[in-house]
C-alpha cells in the first residue's frame, strides 16, 4: 500500500507493466515497459489512482497472450511533484478467468515503408500475418491499431482491398487509434493494410511501428 513519501502527501500512483503489446511509443520494441506520454500526461499504462487505497483494476481484455512472465512497477508522485519508482515485482503471469477472453493475438506489421506519407494520389501498404482462421467461431472481435500524424488527410484506410474508414485522427497532429475491424476483412495468412489520399496538402503519415491487428478469442 502507498504511504506518504518523505512527509509529503501522495498525489497520484501510476502502475506500469513490462510485457509484450503493440509498440505504443514507437521505439520498435514490443516487449517493453508499456506507457506513453502525451502532452505531459502518462497514457497507455495499466492505470492511475488519485486517492487511497491507491489501487486500480487492469482491463486485460485486449492485452496480448504472453510468452513469458510479466513485471510491474509503480510511479508515485507526491504533492510537491517529486516522483518515486518502486522496486519491480517480477514473475507475474497473465490469467484469463471465465469465458469473456481466452486469447488475444497480436499480428505485428512488416514490410512497412520507411517513409509513409500518403498524398497526391499515392497508395502505401504494409503487411501482417494472421495465423488463425478468422471464421473460427471462437474469434469474436478484431481491431486495427494505427498511429498517425495528420490522419484526417487520408481518404481511404483499409485492409485487403476493403475500405475500413476514410480518415482518422487530426489535422497536423498525432493520433493513436484502435479501429473496430470486421472479421470478414481478415484472411488466414498474409494481409495487406493500405492508405490512399489525393490531397495536395500534407497527407496522412503512418508512424512506427506501422498498422497492427489484435484478434480476441473466447472459449467455445
Amino acid at each position: 500500500m502507498a504511504t506518504e513519501t518523505g512527509g509529503s502527501p501522495i498525489k497520484q500512483v501510476d502502475y506500469i507493466g513490462y510485457y509484450e503489446d503493440y509498440d505504443y511509443n514507437g521505439d520498435g520494441i514490443y516487449l517493453d515497459w508499456q506507457y506513453l506520454f502525451r502532452r505531459g500526461q502518462i497514457t497507455r499504462h495499466i492505470g492511475s489512482a488519485s486517492s487511497a487505497p491507491w489501487s486500480v483494476v487492469w482491463d486485460t481484455s485486449w492485452v496480448p497472450d504472453q510468452a513469458a512472465p510479466m513485471k510491474f512497477k509503480a510511479r508515485i508522485i507526491d504533492e510537491n511533484g517529486i516522483c518515486y519508482i518502486t522496486p519491480v515485482v517480477e514473475g507475474v503471469t497473465l490469467q484469463r478467468p471465465g469465458k469473456r477472453t481466452k486469447s488475444v493475438k497480436l499480428c505485428k506489421p512488416y514490410d512497412v515503408p520507411t517513409r509513409w506519407q500518403t498524398r497526391a494520389g499515392q497508395t502505401h501498404t504494409s503487411k501482417l500475418q494472421v495465423d488463425i482462421d478468422p471464421s473460427d467461431p471462437r474469434v469474436k472481435e478484431a481491431r486495427l491499431l494505427i498511429a498517425t500524424w495528420s490522419g484526417d488527410h487520408a481518404e481511404e484506410i483499409g485492409l485487403n482491398g476493403r475500405m475500413l474508414i476514410n480518415k482518422i485522427g487530426f489535422s497536423h497532429d498525432y493520433s493513436l487509434d484502435e479501429i473496430p475491424l470486421p472479421l470478414h476483412y481478415l484472411q488466414p495468412g498474409e494481409n495487406t493494410v493500405y492508405t490512399k489520399s489525393t490531397t495536395k496538402e500534407h497527407g496522412i503519415e503512418v508512424m512506427w511501428p506501422g498498422p497492427a491487428v489484435k484478434i480476441r478469442m473466447e472459449a467455445e
